[in-house]
């Protein structure tokens, strides 16, 4: 039976090749024409704990994933311990035989709260015997009694049978396991192996020898793994859409975005999961534009988050778009940055992806629990912009939205992006440039008298100069000022100055298109409105999709734009439903809280996720059944993830 979508699982500990194995797979996947969607969870260190990656493949679009597992395959015990429940009937758990008769108890890393999951879903309690008792084994052969297909592949012996094949040291090939995990999912699948050379063809470009030892391998165990093939239940085809897509992770396509709206200058501070970005601006610092020239971005790596967003100020008064990207601590520690950036009205563009607090909290998980603290970032009042992504292309458009916003209305503007986003990875179409437009605002291109930096106008916004340039001195502090930029604490001066300042924010809510503010799908008077923001598009979008299927009339209203907050447009959607859900990732409902300040509307029924793993699109359509049945249900909490 063919699938419409296979939901694949890898995982191992983390420095064991997982991120390869998923990178590799998608690739595989791609040259097939599929669509794939991929999450990334590891745990906060550099080698040793559970690492793994999901990565959903269809020929139609795919947005979230579900929490069931066509093919999981492992590298360790402890994947199969974690994720060996969550394969579905006819699925199938590829292995290491070796790793069957390994107790519980020698798993190091494995959690004694995951230890009693274990043994709650075998029935085993702990009175009954020794917990070190349970082996692999036995979680194995529950998951083949409950339909599963078990796929013991050997690696060491095909690694062997292949180094002697090429003559080549066969512990050279150990680093080749990843491939052949997933050469033996593929397998198992019916995919085509070609797709897969081609992969690793692509992987090692430039490594003639690594490429010929780790097709050699993927041969190997793709034939190994074609004995249980027949015992799968479903086969994964090749797409047959020519449509060009690219495989791009959340953090990459921020980062191209950025460069392809001007951007030329990051400051950052290296922390989890912003890191990634400055990264691969850093990999192309240096990049061509058409045939004869190039083109540079200068990434800096400062002394602390302080320092970055200091630096990203200094780069924007010299009249470079410039931008700084990090994290909760991290952007902690930018406050009286972007509060002298308030006062002195200079562009800032912040990238602020967020993690599970508080303080350090979970570095490597996904939270939407920054909202608030985004809003209400820095002493004092003073216009900034805050809006979120929902998925990775907006990511894409959006990171060059933000610089357009700062210079145009002259104020910080902190772009948000979860965890979930940031590491994910999906294949979209290519961006379309001819939808980034570059707005720089009112620039100074001549000077008639002394120049007022600070000039007070009926929008707001004041020409602005760059350091340096004739005829543009002015004065920055981080005191109140007058025109000039003079020190002044006269009431007058300071009540027309604030004044000043926040008529900018009422310009930018009457400017920004309705499209890049909210975005509402579904029909125009439903009887359930899901209100959601940020990465909880995609499963939305899903459920939205599953339950109108199942005859419910649903919509879901999309937030974007969380200041200046679109009250007007969201109350009219709120109106004309007849219930309304809230989903989010923290633990308050912070988007509520948002819509009730700005709206009146209290949402009285709500959906969270504070685990620190991404909503899954199976486990919000279960939610959202749930409390379509019982009217009275007004919070239900969400903990599907390993």
């Amino acid at each position: 039976m063919s699938a419409d979508r296979v939901t694949w699982v890898v995982g191992g500990p983390q420095g064991s090749g997982v991120d390869s194995a998923a990178t590799i797979y998608a690739r595989a996947l791609a040259e097939g024409k599929l669509q794939i969607y991929g999450e990334r969870e590891y745990y906060s260190n550099i080698k040793g704990e559970h690492s793994y990656y999901t990565v959903v493949a269809s020929e139609g679009r795919v947005r979230s994933r579900p929490s069931s597992v066509h093919v999981l395959a492992t590298f360790d015990e402890e994947t199969i311990v974690k994720h060996a429940f969550d394969v579905v009937k006819g699925g199938a758990i590829i292995y290491d035989p070796q790793v069957e008769n390994t107790l519980l108890s020698q798993i190091p890393t494995l959690e004694a709260e995951a230890v009693g999951r274990v043994l709650a879903r075998l029935g085993r309690k702990e009175e009954e015997g020794k917990v070190g008792e349970v082996s692999v084994k036995e979680v194995l052969s529950y998951a083949e009694s409950a339909g599963s297909v078990l796929a013991p592949v050997p690696y060491s012996d095909l690694t062997m049978e292949v180094g002697h094949k090429l003559g080549v040291d066969p512990g050279r090939l150990t680093r080749s396991v990843n491939v052949m995990a997933v050469a033996s999912s593929l397998s198992l699948v019916g995919y085509p192996l070609e797709f897969l050379e081609a992969a690793i063809q692509k992987q090692f470009s430039g490594k003639a020898a690594a490429a010929n030892e780790n097709v050699a391998a993927a041969r190997a165990s793709y034939e190994y793994a074609s004995r249980f093939r027949p015992r799968v239940s479903f086969t994964l085809g090749n797409g047959h859409n020519s449509e060009q897509r690219v495989l791009l992770q959340g953090t990459q396509a921020v980062a191209l975005g950025k460069i392809a709206a001007g951007g030329r200058f990051q400051s950052y501070y290296p922390i989890s999961p912003a890191t990634d970005e400055s990264f691969f601006l850093e990999e192309y610092e240096t990049f061509g534009r058409g045939n004869t020239s190039s083109d540079y971005f200068i990434v800096v790596q400062s002394e602390d988050e302080i320092a970055a967003v200091t630096m990203a100020i200094g780069a924007s008064l010299a009249g470079v778009r410039s931008s700084t990207a990090t994290s909760g601590p991290g952007f902690s520690l930018m406050m009286e940055g972007i509060g002298w950036a308030g006062i002195n009205e200079v562009p800032l563009v912040i990238t602020l992806y967020q993690r599970g607090g508080p303080s350090t909290g979970l570095p490597t998980r996904s939270e939407q629990a920054d909202l608030l603290f985004a809003l209400n970032a820095g002493h004092g009042d003073f216009p900034k912009i805050v809006f979120a992504s929902g998925d990775i292309e907006e990511c894409f458009y959006d990171a060059g939205k933000a610089f357009n916003y700062a210079e145009k209305y002259q104020m910080p503007v902190i772009h948000l992006v979860e965890k979930q986003l940031a590491t994910g990875t999906v294949t979209i179409p290519p961006f379309d440039l001819s939808k980034v437009n570059i707005e720089r605002g009112k620039l100074l291109s001549g000077s008639n008298g002394p120049f007022r930096r600070f000039k007070i106008t009926e929008d707001g916004v004041s020409p602005r100069s760059i350091l340096g340039q004739e005829g543009g001195v002015g004065w920055y502090t981080g005191d109140e000022h007058d025109e000039f930029g003079h020190i002044t604490e006269d009431p007058d001066t300071r009540k027309r100055m604030m004044e000043k300042r926040m008529r900018k924010l009422e310009l930018a809510a009457r400017e920004i298109p309705l499209q890049d503010k909210m975005t509402y799908y579904g029909p125009s008077r439903p009887d359930h409105l899901i209100v959601g923001w940020g990465g909880t598009k995609g499963p939305a979008l899903d459920a939205l999709d599953i339950l109108s299927a199942r005859g419910f009339s649903v919509g879901f209203l999309q937030l974007k734009m969380m200041q200046p907050f679109p009250s007007d447009e969201v109350t009219k959607v709120i109106d004309s439903a007849g219930e309304v859900i809230s989903v989010e990732s923290n633990f308050t409902g912070q988007l509520a809280q948002l819509i009730a300040q700005k709206t009146g509307h209290m949402i009285k029924r709500q959906i969270h996720k504070y685990t620190g793993r991404p909503i899954g699109s199976d486990e919000l359509v279960e939610a959202l059944n749930d409390m379509f049945r019982e009217p009275d249900r007004r919070l239900e909490v969400l903990t599907v993830g390993a």
